[in-house]
């Protein structure tokens, strides 16, 4: 006990320096040696404030992840639609994706990265259904685009990547491959069809954006939705989801 001490050892020295830890070691406080290789971080003796280090140096491993998956699902869809819309469809949906990750994760770091990637596939998914029936073995491509999805939704269960994100991602890449591609259409028609998309998936896109605009900006409560941490990350083991 403290009070049963001698004057001289009423006090304990507590070595604390900047550990790095939770999600990809993304979250820095002062911790001991000893407990920061307890909760698995990475632990910078010469370093004396968190303002010294910069823990987001390891996502350089998430990067080249991003990257080849850039060079391999966005490519195509580059192809089909130039470089300009894809540019659009990338902004739009890596915005909409980082603000339903912030939304459902407040404390998390989110770059929006993987829901730009994703909003790909919906692009990709819009082209496959309008182009069903003159793609060869259509069943065949919609199923490794549907392995890929269930993939990353799988890789969501883990910490670093968010499902909301991914989810968001896919539906805002549908809605803008709708608005921004002027070869997606509606029946036989295609100028008739063409302007009924438009007039369902622009104001749908609208109120998507604004929906998680102003749940970000002003309600920023997610624990009100039971459940859904557990589908941001699933705890298979202790410690590995952030409280």
């Amino acid at each position: 006990m403290c009070s049963e001490r001698t004057s001289g050892e009423n006090s304990v020295n507590h070595n604390l320096r900047p550990c790095c830890h939770h999600h990809h070691l993304s979250t820095c406080e002062l911790f001991s040696h000893s407990h920061c290789i307890f909760i698995g971080g990475i632990f910078y003796r010469d370093k004396d404030h968190c303002s010294q280090v910069n823990c987001l140096d390891s996502l350089c491993g998430s990067n080249i992840t991003t990257l080849y998956n850039k060079w391999i699902i966005m490519r195509p869809v580059e192809k089909c639609t130039g470089w300009f819309r894809l540019m659009l469809i990338y902004s739009i949906c890596g915005l909409a994706g980082v603000l339903a990750a912030s939304i459902i994760s407040p404390y998390e770091p989110q770059v929006g990265s993987t829901a730009a990637v994703l909003g790909s596939i919906g692009v990709l998914i819009v082209q496959i259904i309008q182009a069903w029936n003159i793609i060869a073995k259509s069943r065949q491509q919609i199923a490794k685009v549907t392995f890929v999805v269930t993939f990353f939704l799988v890789s969501g269960l883990l910490p670093g990547l968010s499902n909301f994100s991914i989810i968001t991602g896919i539906i805002t890449g549908m809605l803008c491959a709708m608005v921004f591609l002027p070869y997606i259409t509606l029946g036989r028609n295609q100028y008739h069809g063409r302007i009924v998309l438009l007039i369902i998936s622009f104001p749908l896109l609208f109120m998507l954006l604004f929906v998680l605009i102003f749940t970000f900006l002003r309600v920023q409560y997610s624990e009100g939705c039971m459940g859904c941490q557990y589908f941001e990350c699933m705890p298979f083991a202790e410690g590995i989801c952030v409280e």
